[in-house]
């Protein structure tokens, strides 16, 4: 049995692969995402404020671990990069040169759905930054040609990085092998 087949099996590779658009506000302290898991076609979306210490973008990795991140090339901070290519399991770092502007983040939306999902029909009232990662998401999608397999089934959330925190600690299939607890 080859190695893909054997970790699929198992479970060790069954675990949700998001991607992630990220753009931040002109304070560099406050950013909007969008992540997007493209097997279940699930979208989360939503505007974050940070601290000088990048606690909630900490958070935010932590919780869903991206496997790609988009972002604006002269949008995104240094430290944040930096954060990004250090991290134990270190993302796809997309750089978009097409990143949308507020006016076509909406268009790509509308392009999308006749009927907005619930959670997009204010969009108007969006923070730019969330808008702007939302776009940046569809647009991507539609440069690697998965919008039409991924946007049309596409369940829209609002995320908010408490709403990802559990009172229970979650163990997975390799942290259970590597706290040795079932053999």
């Amino acid at each position: 049995m080859n190695r893909f087949l054997f970790e699929f099996v198992l479970g060790e590779k069954a675990e949700a692969q998001y991607l992630l658009s990220i753009y931040f506000d002109d304070d560099n302290l406050s950013f909007g995402v969008c992540i997007v898991d493209c097997t279940t076609s699930q979208f989360l979306f939503g505007h974050i404020k940070d601290g000088l210490d990048r606690g909630a973008l900490r958070t935010v990795l932590a919780q869903i671990q991206p496997r790609e991140v988009v972002y604006s090339q002269p949008n995104l901070p240094q430290q944040v990069k930096k954060m990004l290519r250090h991290s134990p399991c270190p993302p796809k770092m997309s750089p978009f040169p097409d990143y949308p502007d507020v006016l076509k983040a909406k268009q790509q939306i509308n392009h999308y759905y006749a009927h907005l999902p619930e959670p997009l029909q204010n969009m108007n009232d969006f923070e730019e930054t969330k808008l702007r990662a939302t776009g940046a998401t569809l647009m991507y999608l539609k440069s690697v040609l998965l919008d039409k397999a991924v946007i049309s089934f596409g369940n829209w959330k609002e995320y908010a990085v408490e709403a990802g925190l559990v009172k229970q600690m979650v163990l997975d299939a390799p942290a259970l092998r590597n706290l040795e607890i079932l053999e």
